[in-house]
């Protein structure tokens, strides 16, 4: 009987082990750690991919009312504003795909993010 038991929790446990998605390398779905969606796709696919789901207005770039509309704003509203005002390096009111591409420099999206000129 503990030789059945035991043949049994060894064939399903092989048997799921073949037939899980790769997750040891930490490249899976989704690339960094596996997650899937927008984390582990390069920054060109993920800047597209905003601007397809949140560019409402079809103009081609994403404007604050848009942003807000993010699962992000959903979350915490007042990080999305500053993560928005952060990317927003041109000050024009719209992240268009390069703004949405480039890392947010130090202090993040917390932080505000944009530099103050020397002496202020």
């Amino acid at each position: 009987m503990k030789k059945t038991v035991i043949t049994i929790a060894f064939c399903l446990a092989t048997s799921f082990a073949i037939a899980a998605p790769e997750r040891d390398s930490g490249k899976g779905k989704g690339g960094k750690g596996g997650k899937g969606g927008a984390q582990g796709a390069d920054p060109a696919k993920r800047a597209e991919m905003a601007i397809k789901k949140l560019d409402t207005d079809k103009s081609g770039d994403i404007s604050l009312e848009e942003w807000e509309t993010s699962p992000m704003a959903k979350k915490n509203e007042a990080k999305a504003v500053k993560m928005f005002t952060a990317k927003d390096k041109d000050d024009s009111g719209t992240l268009t795909k390069e703004e949405l591409m480039a890392k947010v420099g130090k202090g993040g999206a917390g932080g505000g993010g944009k530099k103050k000129p020397a002496g202020e």
